[in-house]
């Protein structure tokens, strides 16, 4: 980090220094030498704080580059999915956000599976099963594509991929996704999704940086998305295999709080899940099956 370079540069700054100083003892020139010397140690000082900077800003392009990564390699993964015959409709009334009927769902010009009838209900919690690689995760991705160009919805979307990355070495800034935020709104949420040891991590170090908050793990990380979404209040939350990484005591936290906040707030929820216990939680569920989606 910055502060290891610092210490580093004027060690080097020291010795540099020092075998000058020796070089040039019996150097008749003894008045060019001091002044050579205080311009470089002046020089130094400036660049200290510039070079510290820099490293600052290349440690937070290192941070967030696996979120554009993965946005990119998702961009043109999913430009190459779509639904065969189209018959799919945003807001088909009051209590439906979205409706596909008798279609099929192309990618790279494979089918993937058929759908007789998929219905997403406002303020509804819809899971999605199916086994690895029968296209739930690129069914989701689609569904969040499709509904975030509906101007009405698009704001009001929170996606959370599977693949998650950081986008800031700062926690709170990491949830509000700005250097302005609410504070003890965020501590709040993270102390219900039992994330206390990270508010401690943070606030207990020197500075604002915390170099070592990166350092979560999968869980913590999940845990700090739907901290996000549920901080930004958004009224539809697609959460791909969202507890994947939480173990059981963790899972039911999260799952409890989020069914509450779906009554609470009206919140619609649609994720995809292999875990049985999320079932508990939904109102419907789906199941992808020998090529074919069907409600169970």
């Amino acid at each position: 980090g910055r502060a290891n370079f610092e210490t580093l540069f004027i060690s080097i700054l020291c010795l540099f220094i020092f075998f000058i100083f020796f070089t040039n003892l019996n150097n008749q020139n003894e008045i060019n030498f001091r002044n050579s010397l205080v311009i470089v140690l002046a020089l130094s000082t400036r660049l200290i704080p510039g070079i510290g900077r820099i490293i600052e800003s290349s440690q937070s392009i290192n941070y967030s580059w696996p979120c554009f990564k993965d946005f990119f390699q998702e961009t043109i993964n999913n430009s190459s999915v779509y639904l065969k015959n189209k018959n799919i409709l945003i807001k088909p009334n009051n209590q439906k956000i979205i409706s596909i009927k008798n279609d099929f769902l192309i990618r790279s010009e494979t089918k993937l599976f058929n759908i007789k009838n998929f219905d997403l209900k406002k303020g509804s919690w819809t899971c999605i099963y199916g086994e690895s690689g029968s296209g739930k995760s690129t069914f989701l991705h689609y569904l969040n594509n499709y509904l975030s160009q509906d101007n009405d919805l698009s704001l009001n979307i929170a996606f959370m991929p599977q693949t998650i990355s950081m986008v800031s070495n700062n926690i709170f800034e990491n949830i509000a996704l700005s250097k302005k935020y609410e504070k003890t709104k965020i501590k709040n949420l993270l102390s219900e999704l039992g994330l206390n040891s990270l508010i401690s991590r943070f606030e207990n170090n020197k500075n604002d940086s915390d170099d070592g908050i990166i350092d979560l793990s999968g869980g913590q990380l999940q845990r700090i998305l739907i901290a996000r979404a549920l901080y930004h209040k958004k009224s539809i939350l697609i959460l791909d295999e969202f507890t994947s990484s939480l173990d059981n005591k963790n899972e039911k936290k999260v799952l409890e709080i989020l069914k509450r906040k779906q009554f609470e707030e009206n919140i619609t929820i649609l994720c995809s899940s292999h875990k049985v216990i999320v079932e508990d939680y939904c109102d419907f569920t789906y199941n992808i099956y020998q090529e074919n989606l069907y409600q169970k």
